[in-house]
C-alpha cells in the first residue's frame, strides 16, 4: 500500500520581483505538519506549489505536489477518503485516486465549467479534506475545504486592480512573520474574502484564480455548494427498526474503525482523554475495533500545579479502570500529562501563532491543552515515576458530539423557550460554525506535532443519522431534557456506566488551564469571570509577564 495521510499544503504567487524568502517561509511554516517528505513544484515562473507529508500508511510515502507522467495537472491533497466516491481500496493511494478522477472529469473542460466539475468530484468524498488543484489546460488554480472545514486552509492576497492580484499565498498554517495581519471570521452565514490579511478559507464551495492572456493572475471565482452537510453520505447498513442507541453505536463504531485501521507506521493510536462521555465512548470503541497487537493510549492533561488534581484527571482515572474491566484483553495505557504555568509560558508564543486567525483567551486555553496533550509527554498512571512519551501519530477527538447531541446548557434553554424547532436551529448553527471556531484551529495545533486528528463524531454517516432523528429521541423532551441522552445510552451498552453519568466539562475547565490563566492574568478566577476573560483578546505580553 502507498496510502499517505496528513499534509501541509501551500501556494505562493508574486506578480512583481520574485521573493525566494517568501517560499522558504511558506515551506518552514508547514514543515511540522508533514515531517516525512516535503517538495515544491513551480507551475509558472512566479507561482509555486508546496507540500509536506506525514506518512502513516504503507511502505512507500506518496510525495506531493502530485502529478502523473501523462498529465500536467497537479494536486495538493490534505485529506482522507473514508467512503463515498471515488472508491479507494486498501492497495490504492487516496491522493492518486482523487487525482485520477479529477483529471478524467476535467480533461475536456473549459474555464467556464472546470470549477463545477472539480467541486462535483470533491463533494462525493466522505472524509476530511483541504485541497488545491492546478488545471494546466485552463491555467487555473482551484482550492477549498470539505463541507465542515475539518482541515485548515488559510489565504492572503493583495490586489493590483479590482480583478487582478498582486500576490497570493495559501497555507495550512499562518506564517510566523504575519502574526498581525489576519482577520477572524464573523459568525454569519455569508463570508467575503478580505484583501491584505490572512483569513480562513470558508467551506462554502470552491475558489479559483486564473491567468489571463497577459500573464496576470485574476481572482476570485467562487463555485458555491448546493447540497446539505450530509448529502454525500452513504445509506446506513443498520436497520431503521433497531433502537436509536444501537444504530448510533454501530455507525459510530464503523466511523472509528475507518479512521484507525491500517496505520502501519505505529502500533499505537491515541484518544484525547478527558475521562468524559465523548472521549470515553471513543476509547471503548477504539478498544473494540483496533488490531489485537496495537495499544490504545489515553492522554489526559492537567495544569493544576503542583498537586495536579482536576475534574478531568479524577474522571480519567476512574473511567480508565472501567475500560480495563470491560475489555481485559485490550492494552490500554493512561498517559498523565502534567503541565506547569512556566511550561505554558515557554510555548505560549508558538501556540498563539498556531491558533491565528483565532485570537481569544479561550482559544488559547483550549489550544494549549490540546498542544500539550498531543505532544503526549508525561507518565503512565501505572508507573508514576517513569517518563513516557506517546508513540501515536493518530489522535481521536470528540469534537462534534456536543454540537449535534445537545451537549450545551443553552441547548436546554432553547428547547424550553423555542421548542424543538428552536433547538434544531441552534444545533445546526453550532455545526455550521465549527469551521470558524474549532476545526481549523484544532487541526493546526495537533498537526504541528506531526500528528493527525480524526473526528468520528463528524463522520458523514454519523451526522446523517443524528440530523434525521427527532430531537426528543436525542435529548428527551423539554421536561425530561438529558444532554447527549442517546450517547449516554451507548456508553451504558459499552460497559462504561460511570462515564455515562458524568456532566460535561469543557477541556479548558476540566484540565484547569482556564483556572491557571485566570489567576495569572486577573488575580483570581472570580475576577477573570467578571472580566469575561474567555472572550477577551489573548495578550502574549500578559501571559509572559508577572502574575496579576
Amino acid at each position: 500500500r502507498e496510502r499517505e495521510s496528513m499534509c501541509g499544503i501551500g501556494a505562493v504567487y508574486e506578480s512583481g520581483k520574485w521573493n525566494e524568502d517568501k517560499v522558504k517561509e511558506a515551506i518552514e511554516c508547514i514543515a511540522n505538519r508533514g515531517p516525512d517528505e516535503n517538495e515544491t513544484t513551480y507551475v509558472r515562473k512566479n507561482m509555486v506549489l508546496l507540500a509536506s507529508v506525514l506518512h502513516l500508511r504503507g511502505i512507500k510515502c506518496m510525495k506531493q505536489p502530485f502529478s502523473m507522467k501523462d498529465s500536467r495537472d497537479i494536486l495538493l491533497w490534505n485529506g482522507e477518503v473514508f467512503g463515498g466516491r471515488p472508491v479507494v481500496t486498501e492497495k490504492q493511494s487516496d491522493t492518486k485516486r482523487v487525482f485520477e478522477v479529477l483529471s478524467s472529469a476535467t480533461a475536456d473542460s473549459s474555464r467556464k465549467d472546470v470549477g463545477v466539475r472539480i467541486l462535483k468530484v470533491l463533494d462525493m468524498i466522505e472524509g476530511p479534506w483541504a485541497t488545491m488543484y492546478w488545471h494546466h489546460k485552463t491555467q487555473t488554480l482551484w482550492f477549498g475545504r470539505d463541507r465542515l472545514g475539518r482541515r485548515s486552509l488559510l489565504l492572503r492576497f493583495e490586489r493590483e486592480e479590482e480583478n487582478v492580484l498582486k500576490s497570493l499565498r495559501i497555507s495550512s498554517v499562518l506564517p510566523a512573520s504575519e502574526h498581525n495581519k489576519y482577520v477572524v471570521p464573523a459568525d454569519k452565514d455569508e463570508y467575503k474574502l478580505v484583501d491584505s490579511v490572512w483569513q480562513a478559507i470558508p467551506p462554502t464551495g470552491l475558489f479559483g484564480v486564473c491567468f489571463d492572456g497577459e500573464d496576470n493572475l485574476c481572482g476570485f471565482e467562487h463555485i458555491p455548494r448546493r447540497s446539505s452537510l450530509s448529502s454525500a453520505s452513504s445509506s446506513s447498513k443498520v436497520s431503521a427498526s433497531s433502537p436509536l442507541p444501537v444504530r448510533l453505536e454501530r455507525i459510530l463504531r464503523d466511523a472509528v474503525k475507518q479512521r484507525v485501521l491500517g496505520i502501519a507506521q505505529s502500533k499505537h493510536v491515541a484518544v484525547l482523554f478527558s475521562g468524559g462521555l465523548d472521549s470515553a465512548v471513543l476509547a471503548a470503541m477504539l478498544g473494540q475495533v483496533l488490531e489485537k497487537d496495537k495499544v490504545v493510549e489515553l492522554i489526559n492533561v492537567c495544569f493544576d500545579h503542583p498537586k495536579y488534581n482536576s475534574p478531568d484527571r479524577d474522571a480519567a482515572l476512574r473511567v480508565f479502570e472501567e475500560l480495563r474491566e470491560s475489555q481485559p484483553k485490550r492494552k490500554f495505557r493512561l498517559i498523565l500529562v502534567n503541565v506547569s504555568w512556566k511550561e505554558v509560558q515557554t510555548q505560549a508564543k508558538h501556540v498563539m501563532n498556531l491558533i491565528r486567525p483565532r485570537e481569544t483567551q479561550m482559544d488559547f486555553n483550549i489550544a494549549v491543552a490540546m498542544w500539550f496533550a498531543a505532544r503526549g509527554r508525561g507518565h503512565l498512571a501505572s508507573s508514576p515515576s517513569t517518563c513516557y512519551i506517546s508513540k501515536a501519530r493518530v489522535l481521536l477527538l470528540g469534537i462534534g458530539a456536543d454540537e449535534q447531541l445537545g451537549g450545551y446548557l443553552r441547548h436546554h434553554s432553547q428547547l424550553k423557550v423555542k421548542g424543538e424547532e428552536g433547538l434544531r436551529d441552534e444545533m445546526q448553527m453550532d455545526v455550521k460554525r465549527l469551521w470558524r471556531r474549532n476545526l481549523g484551529r484544532d487541526d493546526r495545533v495537533v498537526s504541528d506535532l506531526g500528528k493527525e486528528i480524526r473526528l468520528p463524531y463528524l463522520d458523514e454517516n454519523v451526522t446523517k443519522l443524528i440530523s434525521s432523528t427527532p430531537l426528543r429521541d436525542l435529548v428527551g423532551g423539554s421536561d425530561k431534557f438529558v444532554d447527549k441522552k442517546v450517547l449516554r445510552d451507548v456508553a451504558v451498552n459499552l460497559g462504561i456506566k460511570h462515564a455515562a453519568s458524568l456532566k460535561k466539562r469543557a477541556i479548558q475547565f476540566g484540565s484547569r488551564i482556564s483556572k491557571r490563566s485566570g489567576i495569572h492574568l486577573f488575580g483570581s478566577v472570580r475576577k477573570a469571570n467578571k472580566a469575561r476573560a474567555g472572550v477577551s483578546l489573548c495578550s502574549l505580553d500578559a501571559i509572559l509577564g508577572e502574575p496579576c
